[in-house]
């Protein structure tokens, strides 16, 4: 019973760490201010009508392997990447170890109820990841700016001019949907803890959750399942999976999955569609990383994990010279 109960306050001190009402800067001033102190600069623009906001810090001299964008998950902000709660630990220390390896790093910061689901309603502190027809993606126009104006003309000179993405949850199905949008231009991808951006969709409704900044859930097109279901997102046919953004480049970005198969919050099934989608659509596969952990499921296995930032790291200086 008392584990049961640590393992319940672990998880709720998560849930607000990342949900704070991100609408009001003030909510994560503290953090913020943290990040700022540890090297961190701030960079606020204006995309599309929209405030927008990110943080980025970068190694001593040039950028010996580049750049990453770090997108954090739904109800969270751009300090989980550099914040001193505990909970937020492993992220942090994935952004010491990627500078320490010669990379600069660019948090971005999701808007608060910008993005909606298909009837309307508001979605809280979350990135746009999913596919949509109707209307336009602002998250895609923001990471555009970042990779096409604010990344090179930060670069210092003999740098490395790769760009790599990796981000977790909500901020993994961005990954996917952004590196695919703007595959002529990201040299390798790194979703955690995310399923299929083309083949989702998000119902906000009013249930009550911890997380009440991003409310409601992700379905499964297919199977209509909500994600955290046991095989969510396993089908046999998939006539619902919305055509695939690309660039059409000679060369397409290789990726890695990250996930653990005991993640509550999406089921592994979610993540091996998006793999069988990224395989289908020429992308190169270079193997998940599946973390086999004992007990069952738990949301804190949703977590990232500090098992998975060396891997991530070597795949980015890897990648390189795929």
């Amino acid at each position: 019973m008392r584990k049961s109960f640590i393992v319940f306050i672990i998880a709720l001190s998560f849930f607000i760490c990342i949900t704070a009402k991100a609408n009001k800067e003030r909510d994560y001033s503290l953090h913020e201010k943290d990040c700022l102190s540890n090297g961190w600069k701030k960079i606020t623009i204006n995309v599309s009508g929209i405030k927008r906001q990110l943080l980025w810090k970068e190694p001593a001299g040039k950028w010996n392997n580049g750049a990453i964008i770090l997108l954090h998950g739904g109800g969270g902000n751009y300090t989980n990447w550099g914040s001193k709660l505990r909970i937020c630990e492993p992220m942090s220390k994935f952004s010491d170890l990627a500078v320490k390896n010669g990379f600069a790093l660019f948090a971005l910061d999701s808007a608060y109820n910008v993005v909606t689901d298909k009837t309307g309603k508001p979605a809280g502190k979350r990135f746009d990841c999913l596919y949509s027809e109707n209307k336009p993606n602002l998250d895609l126009y923001f990471i555009k700016e970042v990779i096409v104006n604010i990344i090179p003309k930060l670069r210092p000179a003999y740098s490395a001019e790769n760009i790599f993405m990796t981000g977790i949850s909500n901020g993994g199905f961005m990954t996917i949907l952004a590196s695919t949008k703007f595959d002529d231009k990201i040299t390798s991808f790194v979703p955690v803890s995310a399923g299929d951006p083309y083949g989702t969709s998000l119902t906000c409704t009013n249930y009550i959750t911890l997380r009440k900044n991003a409310p409601g859930f992700y379905f499964d097109n297919e199977t209509h399942k909500n994600v955290l279901k046991d095989n969510a997102c396993k089908a046999n046919k998939y006539p619902h999976e919305k055509q695939w953004y690309t660039a059409n480049p000679v060369k397409k970005p290789s990726f890695k999955q990250f996930h653990n198969a005991g993640d509550r919050l999406i089921d592994l099934s979610c993540m091996k569609k998006a793999e069988y989608f990224l395989n289908l659509h020429g992308y190169k596969n270079e193997g998940s990383y599946i973390l086999q952990d004992k007990g069952g499921k738990s949301t804190l296995k949703h977590l990232w994990s500090k098992k998975y930032n060396q891997p991530i790291i070597d795949f980015f200086i890897k990648s390189r010279s795929l």
